[in-house]
C-alpha cells in the first residue's frame, strides 16, 4: 500500500479539480461572455497547467499553485464586487477565501513530495 502511494502524483487532486471545473470556467466566463479576458487566462493557466501535470515537470505545481493563489481569488473577487454579484446568491467571499486558503496550505504541504516523486520518475 505504501509502494502504491509512493507511484501516485501528490498533485492528482489539483489536477482533478481542474479538470472538473474547465467546463464551469467555459460556461460562466466564454459562455456568457463575462469578463472574457479574465475567462481566457484561468482557462489557459488550468489547460497549461494540466499539460505540465502530465509531463510531470516541476513547474506544474509551481502554475497550480500561482493559479490557485492569484486566478481562484481574482475570480471570487470580480464575482463578488462585479457586475453578476447580483445573480450569485450562493457567493460568500469569506467562506470561499477560507476554502482557497486551506487549498493553498495543502499545496505548500505537498511540493516536497512533489519534487520527490518528479525526480524519481525521471
Amino acid at each position: 500500500m505504501d509502494n502504491l502511494a509512493q507511484r501516485r502524483n501528490p498533485l492528482r487532486f489539483v489536477a482533478l479539480a481542474f479538470v472538473i471545473t474547465l467546463p464551469f470556467d467555459f460556461y460562466s466566463y466564454i459562455g456568457q461572455r463575462f469578463l472574457l479576458w479574465f475567462g481566457v487566462a484561468v482557462i489557459i493557466s488550468k489547460l497549461v497547467f494540466l499539460v505540465l501535470y502530465a509531463r510531470k515537470l516541476r513547474t506544474a505545481w509551481y502554475l497550480g499553485f500561482i493559479t490557485m493563489a492569484a486566478i481562484t481569488p481574482g475570480s471570487l473577487l470580480l464575482i463578488h464586487f462585479g457586475s453578476e454579484a447580483g445573480k450569485h446568491p450562493y457567493s460568500r467571499p469569506l467562506f470561499e477565501s477560507a476554502v482557497v486558503l486551506i487549498l493553498l496550505l495543502c499545496m505548500w504541504k505537498i511540493r516536497e513530495r512533489y519534487f520527490r516523486y518528479i525526480k524519481r520518475e525521471t
